[in-house]
């Protein structure tokens, strides 16, 4: 079979401009019959950066997604993209993993550190089916990145799993971490190789750029990201008990008894008769007693302060 294609040492055209071929790949299969050729280009990381900030100088969103299976290289690519695009990426101040983590960083206003990286974003850009109400403000946070020329960096496992608005409408840049593509001319190397794409601004749609390599994250940078990553996932795993369904409503109610059975005992202390008190707090004397028995079993407001019966 003799499969026509451009050669090593050549120029590809590409969505956002011509760039060096350094290396091919040939798939079969055999199932179809077809074949599909990829070109790893030359400098690729540092193209995708050049055209992340003409995004920027043109207010079009800048919002980049990495999708891959775990363990192939997303942290590493993100972090290595992050810093090409604003060298000195401070991980305190710019790694977040949940939506409440980003919205504060918006209202801190800091705009000196302009691109910021939503690590394990899968629960923020689920399908809408699957959506609570912080995937909502999510959505309305990234409206406030595009109005402040902001950058947001994603990792996800599945492109298929992310939000069509998300996909289709916000997102500008998509890359895939290949899975067992860690080739080049001379065989195999430590380097991951990912494919890009990106939207055309006029149609909308997806169109592919090409594959590249990328080395994988220092060692000292790794030790830093491992450290606020594991820290992210115990404070995840201390408020799964508060997140459970109801839970917050189930709090405030509790507090509101405690603040009433302080208000009745505090009356009572002053000597208002019972029957003025079940008037003024519209109870009946059976929640009056209840109230009672509540201040008596339990005397710490909702801030964790003790309070005199």
């Amino acid at each position: 079979m003799i499969i026509k294609g451009q050669e090593i040492g050549e120029n590809r055209i590409t969505p956002i401009g011509p760039l060096k071929i350094i290396d091919k790949h040939t798939n079969f299969y055999p199932k179809t019959g077809r074949v599909f050729i990829q070109y790893v280009l030359e400098n690729l990381l540092q193209r995708i950066v050049a055209y992340m900030h003409t995004n920027v100088s043109q207010d079009f969103d800048n919002i980049v997604v990495v999708d891959g299976i775990e363990g192939v290289g997303k942290s590493a690519i993100t972090y290595i993209i992050a810093e090409l695009f604003q060298p000195g990426f401070d991980f305190e101040r710019q790694l977040t993993y949940t939506s409440d983590q980003l919205e504060q960083k918006l209202r801190r206003g800091d705009d000196k550190h302009s691109v910021f990286w939503l690590d394990e974003a899968y629960e923020l850009v689920g399908k809408r089916d699957w959506q609570k109400d912080d995937h909502k403000k999510f959505v309305k946070n990234l409206v406030k990145m595009r109005s402040r020329n902001w950058t947001l960096m994603m990792d996800i496992p599945r492109m298929e799993d992310c939000d069509a608005y998300i996909r289709d409408h916000r997102a500008r840049i998509w890359i895939t971490v290949e899975y067992g593509m860690r080739f080049d001319v001379s065989g195999y190397h430590e380097r991951g190789v990912f494919s890009v794409q990106v939207r055309n601004r006029k149609t909308g749609k997806w169109e592919h750029v090409g594959y590249g390599y990328f080395p994988d994250m220092p060692p000292e940078v790794k030790a830093v990201y491992k450290k606020y990553k594991e820290a992210s996932q115990e404070d995840d795993l201390q408020g799964k008990n508060e997140e459970a369904p109801g839970s917050k409503y189930k709090q405030k109610y509790e507090n509101e008894r405690k603040r009433l059975a302080r208000t009745v005992v505090m009356l009572r202390n002053a000597g208002v008769p019972i029957k003025d008190i079940c008037e003024q707090l519209r109870i009946t004397r059976g929640q009056y007693n209840h109230l009672l028995n509540l201040d008596n079993e339990c005397s710490i407001d909702e801030e964790g302060e003790e309070w005199e019966s």
